[in-house]
């Protein structure tokens, strides 16, 4: 019988799912070769195939390339996120979610699946959920302008003008070049 996946489950069984499809003909727990340093060289090979084919518009290459950098390391972070990544640039939201969160779920101290959860989240209007995974970010890469600007901006949203005001000033002090940053200044306040 089959079990039919609908978008609204769980973003985190999505990601279960999706790890059990890439690794299922792997042995548990073992990489491919048994040689761990080949295979992370491997995966770190296809995983900058990916990501040029990714820049390149070649989705369905991309998305081959990051599977298999899965296929040689389970473990290896970058290539959910970049799954994650090619996802959202095709609006697969559900398929990107499920991404980052086994980004997450893989390695919880990765700064970069964070940052874009927060960002969709506030983009949806889930304001407190953007707030939240936002200011891990920061915990994460405290010296990341573009987290603490997504930051302010969430507290923006929430209309708390202190905490959004901190973290514009503290990331236009990490760079002061970021055209991004100064145009997404608010309007009110002191700069």
């Amino acid at each position: 019988m089959r079990t039919k996946i609908t978008w609204g489950q769980s973003p985190r069984i999505i990601a279960a799912i999706l790890a059990v499809v890439v690794v299922a003909c792997q042995p548990a727990g073992a990489p491919i070769t048994g040689d761990r340093e080949g295979d992370r060289a491997r995966a770190e090979a296809a995983l900058q195939r990916g990501w040029a084919a990714h820049e390149a518009g070649d989705w369905r290459a991309a998305e081959h390339a990051y599977l298999e950098a899965l296929q040689h390391d389970r473990s290896f972070v970058w290539a959910y996120y970049r799954l994650g990544v090619l996802a959202a640039n095709y609006s697969r939201w559900g398929t990107a979610e499920a991404y980052f969160w086994r980004a997450i779920d893989v390695d919880s101290e990765f700064m970069p699946p964070y940052y874009e959860l927060g960002v969709r989240r506030a983009m949806a209007g889930e304001r407190e959920g953007a707030v939240e995974l936002l200011r891990r970010a920061v915990e994460l890469a405290p010296r990341d302008p573009y987290a603490r600007l997504q930051l302010g901006r969430a507290y923006e949203a929430l209309v708390e003008r202190t905490k959004a005001l901190e973290q514009f000033a503290a990331a236009r002090e990490l760079d002061p070049e970021a055209d991004a940053i100064l145009a997404a200044l608010p309007p009110w306040g002191d700069r």
